[in-house]
Formats: structure tokens, sequence, C-alpha cells
């Protein structure tokens, strides 16, 4: 079994301007190389020595000696991201020990004396203060570079088409006084003179020709997909072939063939994907997972919602080329609401709702039952203009997301306040309402890319399979089929 070197401290000292590097070394026990529920992204569960044997002198006493001889031992869970290997091993079994444990305090205190227990933790300790001296001194230089180039790194954006939620996402960005190390540096489009006209607007340095000359291009790290849903797939797929990471727009794709084959892509070419969903970041939206997991709510029971505009004459709406209808448009709003709240597959899903001649859906209600007697319902129309708000209820009150509540500017609290969420102001001009907000994910992304991470813990990819899948089962009640629910993918 390996000895583990857990870079955790060394950033934290690092960061934190101390000089002095103090490494933890410890014993993996357990791998959870595909993560779990709780914590999706590669992990260990670790045992090691939290503290080492003091010195001594023939002055002291005995019961001080003893004292100052005991080695104190710790047992925790670290990101991947934070160990180092080391060429060192040891013959230790730890079957019995489970990262579950660490959730009960009797049962934590209990590995730890399990571990002091099954090692050796004077001579341990002996030989890893031998190991500390080499690898510090090894490592100290070229742990300070990464991060100086960590901190140097800038994310460089490539925005693939020209139109309007491009232009809320670049203008969302752009005006974010503390956006971190990122740049817009490229756009490319079908039109070339739409795309050097939206170049213009908004300062983008490179315009380029295709979208196969940007994603083949040097000059972007990842690429803001904006394009219309029947693109989204085949787009994405490109930039991630050329070995750019992609932030690609809701809904991630037609159906949950396309979005399986594309997480598995990603993972192939260990590239970060996400799928721009905006609410998922919104500061109400944290506020509200706070309330809930604090039981403020007490157990939440029920939940409704309305998205309802009118956008009858619009194309991507109501065209089934493009991947049009209610459901994929503004119903994923209503279905990530409802997953964020109830974080569980519903046993049963009810749909009803209208056609448009094109064959796609103009309107929709969705009932869906959660385990526990929970509910949802949930309205989607693309003709009316709905009371666009939301309602939490939980068995000690009730929180209401006011319109528009997929990223609402106030929101009414259990104890009947309002609370107003305030977005950073700016004169660069929006499509839609509150599209400062969209600054959020691009914060997530870069923060996600520069930990190394290749999806969000906060919008994972097992949160977007669910989402499509759910996508798939209500159109296929409304009768809406798209040519790509034929095809195979790999």
């Amino acid at each position: 079994m390996k000895i583990f070197f857990a870079l955790a401290t060394l950033f934290l000292f690092l960061s934190t301007g101390k000089r002095n590097i103090h490494p933890k070394w410890a014993i993996v026990v357990k791998n959870y190389d595909e993560g779990t529920s709780e914590k999706p992204y590669g992990h260990a569960f670790v045992a090691g020595i939290d503290r080492y044997p003091r010195k001594v002198h023939k002055r002291m006493g005995k019961n001080k000696i003893h004292k100052r001889s005991k080695v104190k031992p710790f047992v925790k869970v670290v990101n991947y991201n934070h160990l180092m290997p080391t060429r060192y091993s040891v013959d230790f079994s730890f079957e019995k020990f489970s990262a579950k444990d660490l959730k009960d305090p009797a049962k934590r205190k209990k590995l730890r004396f399990n571990t002091r227990d099954k090692v050796d933790l004077q001579s341990l300790s002996l030989q890893i203060r031998t190991w500390r001296k080499y690898y510090v001194t090894i490592l100290k230089y070229s742990i300070e570079e990464a991060n100086r180039s960590s901190r140097k790194m800038t994310l460089r954006w490539g925005i693939v088409t020209a139109g309007k939620i491009s232009n809320d996402f670049v203008n969302a960005l752009n005006s974010y006084p503390d956006k971190g190390d990122q740049e817009i540096v490229a756009v490319a489009a079908r039109d070339k003179n739409r795309a050097s006209e939206f170049a213009k607007t908004h300062n983008i340095k490179k315009v380029f020709d295709s979208y196969q000359e940007l994603a083949r291009s040097n000059d972007i790290d990842i690429a803001y997909i904006g394009a219309l849903n029947s693109d989204h797939y085949g787009l994405t797929t490109l930039f991630l072939e050329n070995g750019k990471h992609v932030l690609c727009e809701k809904p991630f794709c037609l159906n949950y063939k396309q979005t399986q084959s594309l997480i598995n892509l990603a993972k192939k070419k260990k590239l970060f994907l996400m799928e721009a969903l905006w609410a998922r970041f919104a500061p109400a939206y944290v506020d509200l997972e706070k309330d809930i997991k604090s039981g403020r709510l007490g157990e939440v029971k029920f939940v409704e919602a309305n998205f309802g505009i009118n956008a009858k004459d619009v194309a991507r709406l109501n065209t089934k080329e493009q991947g049009g209808g209610a459901l994929l448009d503004l119903g994923i709003y209503l279905l990530h609401l409802s997953q964020f709240v109830f974080k569980e597959e519903p046993i049963k899903v009810t749909a009803i709702g209208t056609l448009f001649d094109s064959g796609v859906d103009e309107s929709e209600t969705i009932i869906l039952e959660y385990s526990g007697g929970r509910k949802a319902v949930l309205n989607a129309n693309s003709t009316l203009r709905l009371w666009n708000k939301a309602t939490i209820y939980g068995t000690e009150g009730r929180v209401t997301l006011e319109d528009p509540f997929h990223f609402p500017s106030k929101v009414t609290q259990v104890d009947g306040s309002v609370k107003v969420y305030k977005l950073h102001s700016s004169n660069l001009p929006y499509v839609f309402e509150n599209s400062a907000g969209l600054v959020y994910e691009a914060l997530e992304v870069e923060r996600c890319i520069k930990a190394g991470l290749l999806e969000s813990p906060q919008f994972a990819h097992k949160d977007t399979i669910m989402i499509s899948k759910l996508l798939d089962t209500i159109r296929k009640q409304l009768g809406v089929h798209f040519d790509a629910d034929d095809e195979e993918y790999p």
C-alpha cells in the first residue's frame, strides 16, 4: 500500500504567505476513483499522523516524556488533486475502515485508535521525517513555481456563435469587476460578417472564418457554445475532439443519448465540460440550498413554479429543426428547480400539453412525484406571459423565488421578509433579464479548471444526465419527436 503526500497543507501554507512547509503524510485506506453521490469527484479515504513525537531530554519527568512521545493519528477524506504518491510503501491492512464512519464522532475516534493500533506510528514517524527532508527540499521550489504559473494562467474563451445569449454572456463577463484571470479572445459564427460585427462591438481580438478553425486554434482554452439547440451536440463534439474545454448552453443536448455521448468523450479526453444552466449558480439558489439543509423550511414537501413568455413567433421555440419547444427552452428551468430541491429522480412523471403545427410543444403542465409523498407541479408556456415565480413549501414554512424565478432579484423568505439580490452594475446592453448573472457560471468554470476538475461539483454531470432523462420522458408523453432520437451515438 502506498504512502501518500497530502498537498492540501502545502497549498494552504503557500496561499497564506507562510514560508515553512509542513506536509502531512498518510496511508491511502480506500480509493474512490469515480467519486460518490456526496463527493462527485475522485478522492481517497486516508489515515496518517497528525502530531509527531516532540523532543524530550533527560531532565524531564517520566510522565512528561511519555506525553511528549505520543503520536496523534488522523483519518480524513482528501481530493485526488491534493495527493502526491511517493515511492515508499508499507504493508498494512485496513479492510474494516470506511469513509462513511467519519460522519459519526464515536466511529471517527475509533478509527483513529485503530490506526494507532495497526501502525507502528513511532517508527513510521521517524521514517516520514527522513523522507520529508528529501521531498520538501525537492518540492518546495516546484510547488511555488506551479502556484505562480497558476496565478498567471489566463483562461482564454472562444465564443461560438454571435447570437443574443452570446452577447449577454460576453457582457456579463467583461463588465464584472473581479472576473479573475479570464479573457474573451476570439469568436466564430456561420456568418463571418456577423462575427466581425460581434467582435467589433465587444472588442474581441480575433474572428475566425469557421467553427472548425476556431476549434483547431491554439489561441483559446475553452469554448462557450451559445448556438441553437440542434447544434449543441455537433459543436461540443467538435471542440472536445480538438482538445478544448466546453461550456455549452442549456439544454445541453436534444436527448439523453447525445448527453451521455458528450460526457463520455469529455472524460476520455480529460477535458472540463459543463451545461450552462446559470440558475444553478444564482446567489438566491445558493441561499435556498442553505435554507433547505439547515432545516429552516422543515421537510420540503411541495414545489410549484411557472415559466411562460409570449414568443409564439420566435423560430427557435416553435421549429422542430432547431430543437424548439417550450420544454427545452423554458421547462428545463422548472425541472432544474425541482431536482435542485429534491435531489433524486422522481418515481412518477406525468405531463400534458399542446403542440404547435410543427410538432414541438407550445405548453405543458408537469407533475413530478417523489418518494415520501413529495411533489412538484410545473407549468411552461411559450405563448402566454405567466407569473414566473416559484414557491418551495416545507413543514415549517415556505420560500418564494420572485419573478424571474430562474435568476431572481428578490426572494420572500421563511419569516416573510424580502431579500434583495443586486447584480453588478453595467452600462452594457443585455437581451435577457438579469443576464449579468451569467458571470457566476463563468467564475465556476474558471475555478474548476484551475483546480484540475473535469466537472463542477456544484453542477455535476449526473445532474445534467438526470435532467436530460426527464426531458426525454416528458417529450415522449407529449408526443414530441426529434430526428436525433433515431440516431445512435458513440
